[in-house]
């Protein structure tokens, strides 16, 4: 389904080496890769070399380098379990949204596998969906589209992911003017 995509301005928030930003950018308007080790951003330029609308950013998800409301398009894949606060990396995908715009998050559920996932730095032991939705609507303000587990790994330890789509109110509810 890629090919039919068409998308704005997309920020890929913890990308990494640039992998999804590489299958994005000729779907894309612009696509800011934001990293924050220096070593995977360059990784990263190498890889998307041929696009020129591909900007990157040194930065901490927890503090978006950005001014509000300056993209479309906000991914948070598998970025979640690295956070301190996860519900304030949630505020700042939103405010860097802009109304009606989209934030997409792929993340492991909550399981019992430190040990698993300690010498990749996880700093969490996933999410409970119910969790994740609370944060993205309460705490983030967006309307929340679907958040759920949506693969679960075959092999022991059987990690399960989950997939959350959330939007941002295309405008802020003005309170009823009085009519004299």
């Amino acid at each position: 389904f890629l090919p039919f995509l068409r998308l704005g301005d997309v920020l890929d928030a913890g990308s990494g080496d640039g992998t999804m930003a590489a299958l994005l950018a000729s779907r894309c308007h612009s696509v800011t890769c934001l990293d924050r080790s220096e070593k995977v951003l360059q990784a990263a330029r190498q890889r998307l070399s041929g696009f020129g609308n591909v900007a990157f950013a040194p930065g901490d998800i927890h503090a978006l380098p950005f001014p509000d409301a300056r993209f479309d398009h906000v991914l948070l894949l598998n970025v979640l379990t690295y956070t301190k606060d996860p519900a304030q990396v949630l505020r700042e995908a939103a405010r860097v949204l802009r109304p009606g715009g989209d934030l997409t998050i792929s993340t492991l559920a909550h399981h019992t596998h430190k040990d698993a996932t300690a010498p990749y730095g996880h700093v969490n032991q996933g999410f409970r969906p119910a969790t994740l939705q609370g944060w993205l609507a309460r705490t983030a303000g967006l309307g929340v589209e679907r958040c759920e587990i949506t693969s679960r790994e075959k092999r022991s330890p059987h990690f399960a992911v989950i997939s959350a789509f959330a939007r941002k109110p295309d405008s802020i509810s003005q309170p009823a003017k009085e009519h004299p």
